[in-house]
């Protein structure tokens, strides 16, 4: 498991601005290939909770690249970098927390544009955007974030998809053609975490009877994700067969009132195991190998919690929206979000029939391959 990025602090970015570069040009040193300097790839915002940046740039060293951390528009101002600069961004919804209406969003979004403008102006940036998802999630003010992502498809250099599926639904949606792009997928997180134990060891960690069918959560607790309704759908289920079925919840409480919710409505429930908290490494593989089925009861373009759930060779349940092509053989169970019958449907299907684990995502969606895929790809920005 690689370290954390390194993170711009206004205080003292120059100093870590040096370091990165004396270490990136000596990498480069022993390789032979000091000829240009090292490009810095500036990841805005870094989120220390979810492992994939962690793992795509693992990599940078081996060709000629530091990254550094940017979490918000003021960060961009203390960095100056005497090579290539590539601004790398990921996810624009953080730094819209202190709108609270339309024209507070208006305001944020002209901040946003025209601070990375400044920036790339300055520094000589190009700019990537990775489409984690089409539009951030809830989507508080639609009409902005329309036209944050029309300004990005016409602004930035490049757009990295995560599919090659995700381009056609993006140009559809946005009623705009994509820069350049390119498609890295989604690593698997095999290697990157324990996974030692089996599944009667998971189960009785949980106080799970190992006859039991469980359905299994992970991921933060957030209003998207539609938890409390899933266990709206799964509560005369369980009540129907006590100790034969269970729900296990795991995952940093992001939003308070989800959590109050669930809490309120279920926290007496003798089928619910609910833990609102970050869950350690070493845990994750106790909740998926507990699971007979991890469901992801929320649309998006692409999810993290699958491919950790597939790289732990969970079944999976999920929206038949949902396009990562990558998951299409590993056992999937899929309901319609249209219908509202559909995922209840789909849970007494996994009742009847409890699914048979998967093998684990095949080895090219190892980190370091992917790592090493995005950082080729990169190069060819320049």
């Amino acid at each position: 498991m690689s370290v954390s990025l390194p993170r711009s602090d206004r205080n003292d970015t120059a100093a870590l601005l040096a370091k990165l570069y004396i270490s990136a040009d000596r990498a480069n040193a022993v390789k032979g290939t000091q000829s240009s300097p090292p490009t810095l790839i500036v990841a805005m915002p870094p989120i220390s909770g979810n492992k994939y940046q962690i793992l795509l740039y693992q990599e940078a060293a081996s060709h000629g690249c530091a990254v550094i951390g940017a979490r918000a528009l003021q960060d961009l101002q203390a960095i100056s970098w005497p090579g290539p600069v590539l601004l790398h961004c990921h996810w624009f919804d953080g730094l819209f927390k202190g709108a609270h209406d339309d024209a507070a969003a208006q305001t944020v979004l002209k901040e946003i544009t025209s601070g990375i403008d400044r920036f790339c102006y300055r520094t000589g940036a190009k700019t990537l955007w990775t489409a984690h998802n089409l539009m951030p999630h809830g989507n508080a003010y639609p009409e902005t974030y329309l036209a944050l992502r029309r300004w990005i498809l016409d602004r930035f250099d490049a757009v990295h998809l995560l599919d090659d599926a995700h381009g056609p639904i993006i140009e559809d949606a946005l009623n705009r053609s994509l820069p350049k792009h390119f498609c890295v997928p989604h690593m698997s997180y095999a290697g990157s975490l324990p996974n030692t134990i089996n599944r009667i060891a998971a189960r009785a960690h949980y106080d799970i009877p190992t006859d039991a069918v469980v359905f299994g959560v992970f991921g933060s607790i957030q209003a998207y994700k539609n938890i409390p309704q899933l266990l709206h759908q799964l509560s005369p289920l369980a009540q129907s067969r006590p100790d034969k079925i269970f729900v296990l919840i795991g995952g940093v409480p992001k939003d308070a009132s989800v959590v109050l919710q669930i809490q309120n409505e279920y926290g007496f429930a003798p089928w619910l195991k609910f833990m609102p908290r970050k869950i350690p490494d070493d845990e994750v593989q106790y909740l998926h190998h507990a699971s007979d089925i991890m469901v992801l009861a929320y649309e998006n373009l692409n999810s993290g919690a699958a491919m950790m759930a597939a790289s732990f060779g969970s079944p999976l349940l999920m929206p038949s929206t949902v396009n990562q092509t990558i998951l299409s053989d590993h056992g999937l169970h899929l309901f319609n979000p249209r219908d509202p019958k559909s995922l209840a449907h789909a849970l007494g299907n996994v009742i009847q029939n409890p699914p048979e684990r998967r093998q684990p995502l095949p080895q090219f969606l190892n980190p370091k391959q992917i790592s090493n895929t995005f950082f080729h790809a990169v190069t060819s920005l320049f």
